[in-house]
C-alpha cells in the first residue's frame, strides 16, 4: 500500500514468506532509497551483504528497526520463517517531508543500533497498519495514507535528524515559497500573474503577498525584478547584444531594459559592459 506526498510515494508491504526447502536470497534491486524493516516476530541470524561486504545479521527481536540504503545493493538470506513490514521510503519522499516543514534535506537513515533498535512508534502504530493492509478498502487506504506520512516523518526526525524551520508569524511555508520562487525565477520573459502564483500556492492573492514579503523582505514583483537584474547583469559579461539580453530577461525592449537598470545600479547596462570591458583590459595588462 502507498502514501503519496506532493511528488512521490512511500510504500508499506508485510513481507511473511511461506517456509521454504532451503535457504532463499532476497533483494531490492531499486537503489531510490531506504527500507525500514520492522520486525513482526523474532527474527533468526542470518547472512546479509551490503555493497558486496558480507556483514552477518544477529537475531533481530520483535519490534525492532532496521534499515538498509537500497543504493547498498543489500542482499538476505532466508532460512527461517519470518514476518516484517517494509516501509520503503524514496530519497523524494524525504526530501517532500524536509520541504514541507523547512529542515535540512535529509541526506541518510541510520539506526543506533543495526539490526536490534526497538522503537516504540512504531510498535504503538503496529495495530492500526497490519489491520488497515488486512482490510484492503477505501477506508484503509486513508488509514495508511495518513499513518505512512506520519511514520515518515517520525523516521526522519529519528534516524535521520529532520527538525523543523521555526516559523515566524505570517510567512509562507517553505514548500510555498520554493515553489513561489521556482514559479517566478522559470518565467522570467513572462510575466506571471499574482493570481496563478497565489493558486499554486494554495493562498488567495492578498494573503500570497503578504506571506511572500515577509519571508523575503520583497514583493513579489520587486523579487522578480531583482531577479531579472541578476540575470541581466551575468549576461552583459558575455557577447549578447543589449536588445537580446532584455529578451531573454523579460523585459518589455530596450529602452524598458535600459531604463530599469539605469534605475537599479544608477548607470546603463552600456556602460555597465563597458567598464566590465575596461576591468578585463588592466586585469590582463598587470
Amino acid at each position: 500500500m502507498q502514501a503519496r506526498t506532493r511528488r512521490s510515494a512511500l510504500t508499506i508491504t508485510r513481507f511473511s514468506p511461506q517456509a521454504q526447502s532451503g535457504p532463499q536470497a532476497f533483494s531490492v534491486r531499486d537503489p531510490d532509497g531506504f527500507l525500514v524493516l520492522f520486525q513482526l516476530k523474532d527474527h533468526p541470524a542470518h547472512d546479509f551483504w551490503i555493497d558486496g561486504r558480507y556483514a552477518p545479521a544477529p537475531d533481530s527481536p520483535e519490534g525492532s528497526v532496521h534499515i538498509v540504503d537500497l543504493n547498498r545493493r543489500p542482499i538476505e538470506i532466508i532460512a527461517a520463517p519470518v514476518d516484517t513490514l517494509l516501509i520503503k521510503i524514496p530519497r523524494l519522499v524525504l526530501s517532500d517531508l524536509a520541504e514541507e516543514i523547512g529542515a535540512a534535506p535529509v541526506e541518510t537513515l541510520q539506526v543506533t543500533v543495526d539490526w536490534q533498535t526497538i522503537d516504540p512508534v512504531l510498535a504503538a502504530a503496529r495495530p492500526s497498519l497490519l489491520s488497515a493492509l488486512d482490510a484492503g478498502s477505501p477506508a484503509s487506504n486513508l488509514v495508511v495514507d495518513h499513518l505512512g506520512l506520519a511514520l515518515a516523518g517520525h523516521i526522519a526526525h529519528a534516524y535521520g535528524g529532520m527538525r523543523p524551520h521555526v516559523f515566524r508569524t505570517g510567512e509562507l511555508a517553505p514548500w510555498q515559497l520554493t515553489r513561489a520562487k521556482s514559479l517566478l525565477a522559470d518565467n522570467l520573459r513572462k510575466e506571471m500573474s499574482l493570481p496563478e502564483v497565489a493558486e499554486q500556492c494554495g493562498l488567495s492573492v492578498a494573503h500570497f503577498s503578504r506571506a511572500f514579503k515577509i519571508s523575503t523582505g520583497q514583493a513579489p514583483h520587486a523579487w522578480l525584478q531583482a531577479r531579472r537584474l541578476d540575470l541581466a547583469l551575468d549576461l552583459l559579461k558575455g557577447d549578447l547584444s543589449l536588445a537580446e539580453i532584455a529578451m531573454a530577461c523579460g523585459y518589455a525592449d530596450q529602452s524598458h531594459f535600459s531604463r530599469l537598470f539605469k534605475r537599479a545600479t544608477g548607470h546603463g547596462p552600456g556602460a555597465h559592459r563597458r567598464l566590465l570591458t575596461a576591468e578585463r583590459i588592466a586585469i590582463g595588462g598587470r
